[in-house]
This record gives structure tokens, sequence and C-alpha cells, in this order.
């Protein structure tokens, strides 16, 4: 089952594990949303795979984080 958890990641349950897709944003050293993804990291989340997003025409960088617990 996945349900949306926020506007930025979604979980799904896997096994017994469960899985986040959490989309990294950094646009600038203040906006961005590495807090955040720091905060999942230190109450246990592992990252499983990353892949970088968009098309490279915008100063910001995305990527797609696939975190597993």
């Amino acid at each position: 089952m996945i349900k949306a958890v926020h506007s930025i990641y979604m979980m799904a349950k896997e096994g017994n594990g469960m899985q986040k897709a959490f989309i990294l944003y950094f646009w600038t050293e203040k906006r961005n949303n590495l807090d955040e993804l720091n905060r999942l990291l230190s109450e246990g989340w592992k990252v499983h795979s990353q892949k970088p997003m968009g098309t490279g025409q915008t100063t910001g960088a995305y990527s797609l984080v696939i975190l597993e617990k």
C-alpha cells in the first residue's frame, strides 16, 4: 500500500520494512531540505538508492532518494 505522507515523500510497506521516496532539493545554502533528510536519517532511515532528477536547465539540484527502515 502506498499513501501520501507529505508533499515531498511517500511511504510504502515492503515485507516487514518500510520505504520512503524522498525528493531532495538544493537551490541555495539556505533554500534546501537537507535538514529534513538528516532528521530522517537520525531517526533510523537508511539510504537504499539515489537518482538525480531534472533537466539540468535550472540552478537547483533535485534527487530522488529511496529510504528504508
